[in-house]
């Protein structure tokens, strides 16, 4: 009989400088298998991570046994409210979770450790690798422009489970390949395509978009804008894929414009654009309910690569003085 090896301790520090290293080679060892997670480097953490305004060092937790590094936790705030700088610390938002599938005592502690030290700077929401906080890190590392937790992690999603969180948003990741143009022609003739730099609304904004360069197309007729499409290229997934990736982050079409090609345009448009700028491949997630963009997504050729899960938990509150047991 072969008896279980005793684990080697287990321990949990808050990020410093000098544990950039072994903080890429996790993130690293635990995606290395994925197709649509760019491969982590010292420098694209720093530019993506460690270096923007709103990074909490205290709130990236690394997990240990003994002396190698084998887990990561990595947890934020909401964005700013209207006209305030600050982070929304009410709404926690985990975006990232990962540790070995074996070692579920090492992300119970990951995922433990974490939610304290987001409960204890305020948050009575917190989101389990969701859309609904915005992405202030990660975005075209990590599943494309909407980097939302992957249904090829199943430990993670059982983890956070168990701890409470509930199923909010079930998305669908597509992808298709670009070998050339797509043919298209205008639905409407007096429909007009318009190709701007997306301008931010705020500092959180453009950061989260750090090291891409979003591209909005813009539908009008007659001047009145009925639809707008935002793409963005990601050159990090270049080394997994075997080639540049373009990325559709949004599509909009004016709900008394709908049922009229307006949205199929778009997507062609964006298509042709990226396969212009370089890129061969095209993805775009979208959730499961959406059955126009879906149906738009089908239309030029896109396949259902993986599903992506969304989690809430509501941070239980405190029970009145009166009423706690003495």
């Amino acid at each position: 009989m072969i008896l279980p090896r005793t684990p080697l301790p287990l321990r949990i520090e808050a990020y410093t400088p000098a544990q950039k290293a072994a903080v890429v080679r996790v993130f690293q060892d635990l995606t290395s298998s994925f197709p649509y997670v760019a491969e982590m480097t010292a420098a694209l953490f720093e530019e993506r991570v460690s270096n923007k305004a709103y990074f909490d060092p205290q709130s990236l937790l690394i997990g240990y046994r003994g002396d190698r590094a084998l887990g990561l936790f990595h947890g934020t705030f909401g964005p700013p409210r209207e006209k305030d700088q600050a982070l929304d610390g009410t709404r926690g938002n985990i975006r990232l979770l990962l540790f070995p599938p074996e070692d579920v005592v090492l992300g119970n502690a990951l995922l433990e450790q974490g939610l304290t030290y987001l409960q204890a700077q305020g948050a009575r929401e917190i989101l389990g690798w969701s859309s609904f906080a915005g992405y202030p890190f990660y975005k075209g590392i990590y599943m494309g422009t909407e980097p939302v937790l992957a249904t090829n992690l199943p430990h993670v999603i059982v983890r956070l489970v168990q701890k409470g969180f509930q199923l909010q948003q079930h998305s669908i990741f597509l992808s298709r390949m670009l070998d050339a143009e797509v043919p298209f022609s205008l639905v409407n003739q007096s429909l007009d395509l318009r190709d701007e730099a997306l301008v931010f609304r705020s500092a959180w904004q453009k950061e989260s978009w750090y090291g891409l360069q979003p591209q909005q197309i813009h539908a009008l007729i007659d001047g009145e804008q009925v639809g707008q499409l935002l793409w963005a290229l990601l050159p990090d997934l270049r080394s997994k894929r075997g080639h540049l990736v373009g990325s559709i982050a949004s599509l909009s079409v004016n709900p008394h414009f709908q049922r009229r090609g307006i949205g199929k345009t778009l997507v062609a448009a964006a298509l042709n654009r990226m396969y212009a700028a370089g890129a061969r491949e095209a993805t775009v997630a979208t959730t499961q309910d959406n059955t126009a963009a879906l149906h738009t997504y089908y239309a030029w050729g896109f396949v259902e690569k993986e599903l992506l899960l969304g989690y809430g938990y509501q941070v239980p509150k405190t029970a009145p003085a009166s009423q706690k047991e003495v």
